[in-house]
């Protein structure tokens, strides 16, 4: 189990059917993800998306990689106080790539298999 992420490879069980969310049975679990309390938890796309340990972990890379990229991109800039109105989308979007890229990285950890094949 990653312990950045919280995500887990798995499989579904031994039937080939995948299991229902464990936050509601309204769709089929195609993730593993460490819970709260450690213990791991199906969960659906939405549910993944939005669970506090993917969530948290890609907060922290994009925190990180984006304020060192924005450093580097737009350094000059901030340092010299000469700010253009391209870094009002050029910043955000600076941290919104890890952000997206971290969390696509935990899914693709936790995304669970079918029938034994491998994931594409």
């Amino acid at each position: 189990m990653t312990a950045a992420a919280g995500v887990s490879r798995a499989s579904e069980d031994e039937s080939g059917v995948l299991p229902p969310c464990d936050r509601g049975a309204h769709s089929f679990a195609r993730f593993r993800v460490e819970g709260d309390d450690g213990a791991p938890v199906h969960l659906c796309l939405r549910h993944t998306l939005s669970s506090r340990r993917v969530v948290r972990t890609a907060l922290t890379v994009a925190a990180v990689v984006g304020t060192v990229l924005t450093a580097i991109n737009q350094g000059d800039q901030l340092a010299s106080g000469n700010l253009q109105a391209a870094m009002l989308w050029k910043t955000p979007l600076t941290y919104c790539v890890p952000y997206c890229v971290a969390t696509v990285s935990a899914l693709r950890v936790a995304q669970l298999r079918r029938h034994g094949l491998p994931r594409r």
